[in-house]
């Protein structure tokens, strides 16, 4: 008997021992989420404004960065929206919307062949001086830099 515990214990690289404490990890980190989550019945008011304006983030960013645009489709005013976001998740509804520009832009700085210019075009700038611009104040260094050190 002493002998089969030795076989287990060396046999903990086994493939199917990895697949099953992997599936079990993965399991446990789903029930953590679900837990997490909260039902839309459960979400106050302003969460589910907060989930509205992501989505329609999501949906648009390339097309508007204007709080008035997306408070619009939401039938709020800019100021109650941004109120509300800050409030809700500690940041203003116009820095939620630079920030996903931005991620989009670093995400296509590194992952793309395009120019800058034609990353510019794509996220709706008016030219690639406001792109640089943007990207520089909102990180610190300017695209080109960005994708070099990326």
């Amino acid at each position: 008997m002493p002998e089969i515990a030795i076989q287990t214990q060396n046999n903990a690289n086994n493939p199917e021992i990895v697949r099953l404490l992997t599936q079990a990890f993965f399991y446990s980190i789903n029930n953590f989420r679900q837990l997490q989550e909260k039902s839309e019945f459960q979400k106050t008011k302003h969460e589910r404004l907060f989930d509205a304006l992501y989505k329609l983030l999501l949906a648009h960013y390339k097309t508007s960065r204007k709080t008035e645009f997306y408070a619009a489709k939401l039938f709020i005013t800019p100021k109650y929206m941004s109120s509300v976001i800050k409030e809700t998740t500690g940041k203003s509804a116009p820095e939620w919307i630079d920030d996903y520009v931005v991620l989009e832009a670093k995400s296509l700085l590194k992952s793309s062949r395009l120019t800058i210019q034609q990353i510019s075009e794509e996220l709706n700038f008016a030219n690639q001086s406001f792109f640089g611009k943007f990207f520089k104040r909102m990180t610190g260094m300017a695209p080109g830099d960005y994708r070099r050190t990326a």
